[in-house]
C-alpha cells in the first residue's frame, strides 16, 4: 500500500537517500538525501480499524528512526492483540531517539525484549548498535525460541 506509518494520519515528507535503505520519513543523515516527496502517513491503529482486523499476530518495524512514531501509533493494536514485533532498533549519533528508553517503552507495553546476536536470540540485557534486531514477546507467550 502507498502508505508510511506514523504516531497519527495525514500527510508528511518522505527522504530518498543515496542508499535506500536508509530512505524515511526521519532521515539520521547516515546517507545523504537526494530527494524527497510527499506520502500519505497512518498509523498502525488506524489502518487495522479501517482494514476491520480481528487479529494481528505481528508487526515488522524498520523505519529507519521513526520507531518511537510508529509505537505510538499502534498502541491500541497493541493492547488490543498482543502481537509479537520485530523492530529494527539503531541509535547511532544522530538518531531521532534514545534506543534504551524505546525499548523500556515498548517493555512498559507488555513485551519481553531479545535481541539477535550472532543468530541466536538473546535475551536483552542493554543496547547495542551492533546487534540492532530485536524481537519482543508478549508477556503472556512466554520467551522465544
Amino acid at each position: 500500500l502507498p502508505l508510511a506509518m506514523a504516531a497519527r494520519s495525514g500527510r508528511a515528507s518522505f527522504k530518498v537517500c543515496d542508499d535506500n535503505a536508509y530512505s524515511s520519513l526521519t532521515p539520521d543523515e547516515r546517507s545523504p538525501v537526494q530527494d524527497s516527496y510527499e506520502v500519505e502517513v497512518t498509523s498502525v491503529d488506524e489502518w487495522v480499524a479501517k482494514a476491520g482486523l480481528d487479529r494481528v499476530d505481528l508487526l515488522k518495524i524498520d523505519v529507519e528512526g521513526g520507531e518511537s512514531d510508529v509505537i505510538e501509533g499502534a498502541r491500541e493494536t497493541l493492547a488490543a492483540f498482543h502481537p509479537e514485533l520485530l523492530v529494527e532498533i539503531f541509535q547511532g549519533r544522530r538518531t531521532h531517539f534514545v534506543a534504551s528508553e524505546l525499548v523500556s517503552r515498548i517493555c512498559s507495553l507488555g513485551y519481553d525484549p531479545f535481541v539477535l546476536v550472532d543468530g541466536a536470540w538473546c535475551s536483552f540485557t542493554r543496547h547495542d548498535d551492533a546487534h540492532f534486531n530485536y524481537h519482543f514477546i508478549p508477556q503472556s507467550t512466554g520467551a522465544s525460541s
